[in-house]
């Protein structure tokens, strides 16, 4: 089967594979299709954030740490790593950042 898929200039997660300690970090950066979900899982965290005021970028960051807990807690297991980022997407899905809020 060919492999048709686009280059992207992306290789890796969005964090340092080599300083990965956790088993579901190991498991992200051995898996294409999980370090592409945690590449657009950060940049639509940082996308939201910065529509955010203060207090609403503390209650994103205190969220998104609790969601890296339960990720964490699938340990090796990609199909719940996976899982979990699909659940997160829908979430972030109904994040209304249609009026940006001054700090």
């Amino acid at each position: 089967m060919a492999d048709h898929r686009q280059p992207t200039g992306v290789g890796s997660p969005s964090f340092d594979c080599s300083k990965a300690t956790t088993l579901t970090e190991k498991a992200v950066c051995s898996e294409d299709h999980l370090w592409a979900k945690d590449r657009a899982m950060n940049a639509i965290y940082l996308y939201i954030r910065g529509f955010n005021n203060m207090k609403g970028r503390k209650a994103l960051l205190a969220d998104q740490r609790k969601w890296l807990q339960h990720r964490n807690s699938c340990g090796g297991d990609s199909s719940c790593i996976n899982q979990s980022y699909d659940g997160r997407f829908q979430l972030m899905k109904g994040i209304d950042i249609s009026v940006p809020v001054n700090d």
